[in-house]
């Protein structure tokens, strides 16, 4: 400080002035709040607030060793460390995406089988709990516990709760475990109704159980956010950052973490330079699972429909069982469909390779268009083939290799555009007479909505605020040779003081104000300015919902009444409190949970080596697949799209003598449908009854036969004369029509006209 007495202030000491002036204000408005009442002491963010501006001094020593109140940072870059960190580990900003959008695939999903929920999860449905039981002693369900359908609703409804708490990320960890259990239950229920897709979906639940997935954007961050809430943020709102992460080089961690730990931290760094990213053994094996998927599904098409005719797209269209609309069109272009196909079973060699390029400044670009790269091409799957949600389950899964570089651009767009004006210069003040639930709700909606540098301030009772100035201006004196201390801290205090004023003749109870233009909004105004203020697609409810007569007139009544701001009250306030962290995160490595990862990685990459290769996995500890449901062969169109296709017919004898179909309930016609893949319910029962046509599982037509009759004359919904007598399963087969385009001189071959084959006959 005697260096910049002597010397005229450049631009730099001017901005790190300000900074002190910024963190001065801070400390003055947390200081006081534990004055003004004792309500909001008692709150664990703004006592740990408190305790983090009071203890300054000591919070600098911790930053040497990395630590930053539950948020961490590596204190020296090494440029090599760092690279094999950005190749190998995920951003944690990545986790949280893959996070949410699994558990919201999770709900989607519940809800399409719920739709048939007794039919494919109960006894009373098309498979017999024991039947699975039957066919491999290391299966396990939580649907085995009880049969009933009002046990699998259930099942269905706790599911549901444990994917919505995954997808706020609150308890990540156990959230993420237990959405694990009830998924691998579930599919080992019924797996004749799954598709390549639930268990591309399966396995990456089980990898994304040991990731950090509540780092960020999450409710167990919340206090690692809080830490952030400073007014300085308007200076610079785009360096407002936090990382969970615990690196190798904190030493005050040694005390809560053993020796094998520290030695694996040692040498294994945990995160790179900046704490954006994460480096585990089930960092590596998530995007390992990826890889496999792929190049074991490329490896597998190995017939001249892949390569020598590129064919297998065209062949993929006539699957009249998948085939939707535009694919039905798209047939016509076979041109088209060899590009496709020639650029499909590259893509699928060396597309994966895109997310490990160890070039430093082109990593981030490339790896983000491979990420684009297999959200094209499994839309482009998914729109011209029913395939459920296998459409989005690997574009899901590939936002786990999305980079910093991705991030990084994206957030620093939301806060350098020119619409983000308004956004980063915003400051919420709240009424100091409220209790700290209003402020756990705001710290929720800036976590979620992406306003991380926007400030949550106090406002202060003049005058405790002036007393505090007083001090804080005697401690300023020394240091004061430019003149802008005194003046800051009574802008500041006057600018306090208009708020409470404002706050307490208006009776408001929040305020959006900006920091440079200094006008402010109270009321319904600054509940419009705050949704307007995120720059996700919430800011557009204010045009269609918020801003409407009906709701303002919603928003008065419910301001008004007396249980709005009371904490045992207000269910809003009750839901918020009870969700709220008491403490920041720390996310660290466990030796434990490394081997056990390392182990299971062994084990899955040895598992595909022996479906390709053609060996058998020792039986020692074959039954891990199993148990764990890892069990994967990566098959999809190989080594070619099948050519055999079809359609299904129910012709059924009543007891009155009608004959009907009973999968339409129309008059029995062997006619080809238009449009042959809407004939199925869901893609769930698709893969169900094309299971059923194959040799493999005709066991398995007797308790679809027993299934239909219960369906129809059970429950009372239909007349004992139309109950069913008797019907047979007949699958309409014809092969595919042959690629039009000869190949080594070969006869292209009429169509033959459809076979019917009795795959069942049932009497009820």
């Amino acid at each position: 400080m005697t260096t910049l007495l002597k010397k005229k202030p450049s631009k730099d000491d001017l901005l790190d002035q300000v900074n002190i002036e910024f963190n001065d204000y801070d400390n003055q408005s947390s200081s006081v709040s534990s004055s003004v009442n004792t309500s909001l002491t008692s709150s664990p963010i703004l006592s740990s607030n408190n305790n983090n501006n009071n203890n300054n001094n000591n919070n600098n020593n911790n930053n040497n060793n990395g630590i930053i109140s539950g948020n961490f940072k590596l204190e020296q870059k090494n440029f090599i460390v760092d690279l094999f960190i950005m190749i190998f580990g995920v951003d944690i900003r990545s986790c949280a995406a893959l996070r949410m959008g699994l558990a919201l695939l999770i709900i989607l999903d519940l809800y399409v089988r719920s739709l048939y929920l007794r039919d494919h999860y109960s006894d009373f449905g098309v498979l017999p709990s024991n039947v699975v039981l039957d066919s491999n002693s290391y299966y396990w369900s939580l649907y085995f516990l009880n049969p009933s359908v009002w046990f699998a609703k259930l099942l269905f409804i706790v599911n549901v709760l444990f994917a919505c708490s995954m997808f706020v990320g609150y308890k990540s960890r156990i959230s993420s475990i237990a959405c694990w259990i009830f998924m691998t239950s579930l599919h080992t229920r019924n797996p004749y109704v799954l598709n390549g897709g639930d268990d591309f979906f399966r396995l990456f639940l089980f990898w994304a159980m040991f990731l950090p997935l509540g780092a960020k954007f999450s409710i167990d961050s919340l206090v690692n956010l809080d830490y952030t809430n400073k007014k300085s943020n308007c200076l610079s709102p785009k360096s407002v950052t936090y990382s969970p992460i615990a690196n190798n080089n904190n030493n005050s961690l040694s005390s809560s973490t053993n020796r094998i730990d520290n030695f694996i931290n040692r040498f294994i760094p945990t995160t790179d330079s900046d704490g954006k990213y994460v480096l585990s053994i089930g960092s590596i094996g998530i995007q390992f699972q990826f890889c496999l998927v792929y190049i074991l599904t490329a490896a597998l098409k190995t017939d001249p429909e892949w390569w020598a005719e590129n064919s297998a797209v065209w062949y993929a269209l006539h699957l009249d069982q998948f085939a939707t609309p535009l694919g039905v069109w798209l047939r016509q272009f076979i041109g088209l469909g060899q590009f496709l196909t020639w650029f499909t079973i590259r893509y699928e060699w060396i597309g994966v390779f895109l997310f490990f390029i160890p070039w430093r400044k082109f990593h981030g670009p490339i790896r983000t268009i491979g990420v684009i790269g297999f959200w094209c091409m499994h839309f482009g799957f998914g729109s011209c083939l029913e395939l459920g949600f296998f459409m989005y389950i690997p574009g899901i899964c590939s936002l786990i290799f999305l980079p910093s570089w991705f991030w990084d651009k994206l957030l620093n767009y939301f806060y350098s555009n020119s619409l983000s004006a308004h956004r980063t210069t915003a400051q919420i003040w709240i009424n100091s007479n409220t209790n700290d639930s209003l402020y756990k709700c705001l710290s929720i909606f800036k976590q979620f909505f992406l306003l991380h540098s926007t400030p949550i301030l106090i406002s202060q009772p003049p005058q405790i605020n002036n007393n505090n100035n007083y001090q804080n201006q005697q401690n300023d004196d020394e240091e004061d040779f430019i003149g802008i201390n005194n003046n800051n801290n009574n802008n500041n205090n006057n600018n306090n003081n208009n708020i409470y004023n404002d706050f307490k003749e208006k009776n408001y109870w929040f305020a959006i104000e900006s920091s440079i233009t200094g006008e402010r909004v109270f009321g319904y105004d600054a509940f419009l300015t705050l949704i307007s203020l995120s720059p996700t697609p919430i800011q557009y409810l204010n045009f269609w919902i918020f801003n409407r007569k009906y709701f303002k007139e919603f928003y008065s009544w419910l301001v008004s009444r007396s249980w709005f701001l009371n904490n045992k009250e207000n269910p809003m306030f009750k839901a918020t409190n009870f969700i709220y962290p008491k403490k920041a995160i720390v996310s660290t490595r466990k030796w434990y949970i490394e081997l056990f990862c390392l182990f299971m990685l062994i084990f899955i990459i040895n598992w595909n080596c022996a479906g390709y290769f053609s060996y058998d996995v020792s039986a020692s500890y074959k039954w891990i697949g199993p148990a764990f449901k890892v069990e994967q062969y990566w098959s999809m169109f190989s080594p070619h799209p099948s050519k055999d296709n079809g359609w299904l017919v129910h012709p059924a004898v009543l007891v009155d003598g009608t004959e009907i179909d009973v999968s339409t309930k129309r008059e029995i016609t062997y006619d080809r449908p238009r449009l042959i893949s809407s004939t199925f319910p869901t893609q769930r029962w698709r893969k169900y009854l094309m299971n059923l046509q194959g040799l493999s599982h005709r066991d398995k037509r007797l308790y679809y036969g027993r299934y239909i009759c219960r369906e129809w004359n059970w429950y009372g919904t239909i007349p004992p004369q139309k109950h069913i007598k008797a019907f047979k399963l007949i699958f309409m087969y014809e092969d595919s029509p042959q690629f039009p385009y000869p190949v080594n001189n070969r006869t292209i071959k009429p169509q033959e006209p459809p076979t019917p084959i009795e795959l069942w006959s049932h009497v009820c």
